[in-house]
C-alpha cells in the first residue's frame, strides 16, 4: 500500500518541478481528488498482489477509475498537475489520503486480531502510545495539527505542565514535519513560536517555521547537540525575524523564533531535522532518522 502511495507521490513531484500552470476549467476539487488517489492507490496495491485475477474479472485498473469518477485522462492528468505545482496544497491531499488508508488498515488489523484472540481485550501497548492528528490536535491550545512522514509518541512525562512527545522521523527520501494551524491574526502582527526540546544523546536539531501562502515563511534551525542557532531566514511578507535557543536547565532547551507577519493566516511547522540540512528546506530528504522530545508549540501574537 506504501508504495502505491509513493508511487503517486513520485509523480507529483515530478510535475511541482515546473510552474505553477493555469487552472483548467474543468478543475477536480480537492475532496475529490482524495477520492481519487486513495482509490488509485487501493487498486495498485491489488493489481501487485494479484494482477491476473484483476484482468480475469475485466478490471483494468486505468479504465475502472475513470469510470467510478466520471473524469477523463486528461482531466485528472490537469488538475494533478496543478495542485502538484504547489507542494503545500498536494501534502494536504497526500495527508488525508494517507489518513484514510492509515484508518482502514487499522480497523482491518483490529477485526483481525479481534478474531484472533476470540473477544480478548486487545492489549493497551498494542500501539505503542502511538499518536494520531486527533490524538495530537487535542494536546494544543485548539489548534489542528497535521503530520506528513513523522511518528508522534507519548512518553507519559511532561514539562512545565505540557505534554512531551517523541518525534521521530519515518522517512529518509521525502520531507517530514508537522503543520499546525491555520491560525488567523492581524496583518502586522509580531508573531512568536516558543518550544520546549530535550537535550539530545544523539545528534539532532529541531526546524521551526512560521508559514504563510507559499513562499511567503520564516524559517530557523536549532543546534540541539551545541545549543546554538544555525540560522534564520525569512521569504516574502516577513520580517524583522529572530530566532534564539537557551538551555533552561540542565536537560531542556527553549527553542523560539519570532517575526512580523503582513499577512492574516499563518501556519506553523517544526519537526526533527538534520543540522546538515539548509535553514529554508530543513523538513526536506534527510540522511538521518532525526528524533526529538518536545512539547507542542506555543504561539503568541502581539
Amino acid at each position: 500500500m506504501k508504495y502505491s502511495i509513493i508511487v503517486v507521490f513520485i509523480v507529483v513531484l515530478i510535475f511541482s518541478c515546473s510552474n505553477r500552470p493555469s487552472k483548467p476549467k474543468n478543475l477536480i476539487s480537492e475532496e475529490k481528488m482524495v477520492d481519487i488517489i486513495y482509490d488509485v492507490s487501493i487498486l495498485t496495491a491489488a493489481k501487485g498482489v494479484n494482477k491476473k485475477l484483476l484482468e480475469n474479472n475485466g478490471i483494468l485498473p486505468e479504465n475502472f477509475i475513470y469510470s467510478k469518477h466520471n473524469i477523463d485522462s486528461l482531466q485528472f492528468i490537469s488538475s494533478l498537475n496543478y495542485y502538484a505545482s504547489d507542494i503545500e496544497t498536494y501534502d494536504n491531499i497526500y495527508i488525508r489520503v494517507e489518513e484514510r488508508i492509515n484508518t482502514q488498515k487499522e480497523q482491518i488489523d483490529i477485526e483481525g486480531e479481534s478474531r484472533d484472540i476470540k473477544r480478548k481485550e486487545i492489549p493497551k501497548n498494542r500501539l505503542r502510545h502511538l499518536l494520531t492528528n486527533d490524538d495530537i490536535s487535542n494536546l494544543t491550545d485548539g489548534y489542528r495539527v497535521s503530520n506528513v512522514r513523522l511518528s508522534f509518541e507519548s512518553t507519559d512525562t511532561d514539562f512545565r505542565e505540557s505534554d512531551v512527545l517523541k518525534v521521530s522521523r519515518t522517512t529518509t527520501i521525502s520531507s517530514a514535519y508537522a503543520e499546525m494551524g491555520s491560525i488567523d491574526i492581524v496583518p502586522n502582527s509580531l508573531v512568536e513560536v516558543t518550544v520546549f526540546v530535550k537535550k539530545p544523546k544523539n545528534k539532532s536539531a529541531l526546524g521551526l517555521r512560521i508559514s504563510g501562502v507559499y513562499p511567503n515563511r520564516v524559517d530557523a534551525v536549532f543546534d540541539l547537540n551545541n545549543n546554538t542557532l544555525k540560522g534564520v531566514k525569512s521569504t516574502g511578507y516577513f520580517e524583522n525575524e529572530d530566532a534564539s535557543i537557551k538551555l533552561i536547565n540542565k536537560d531542556w532547551y527553549q527553542c523560539k523564533i519570532k517575526a512580523k507577519a503582513n499577512i492574516d493566516k499563518v501556519r506553523i511547522i517544526f519537526g526533527p531535522t538534520d543540522i546538515d540540512k539548509s535553514i529554508g528546506a530543513w523538513e526536506g530528504k534527510s540522511d538521518m532518522f532525526s528524533t526529538v522530545y518536545l512539547t507542542l508549540p506555543k504561539v503568541q501574537v502581539n
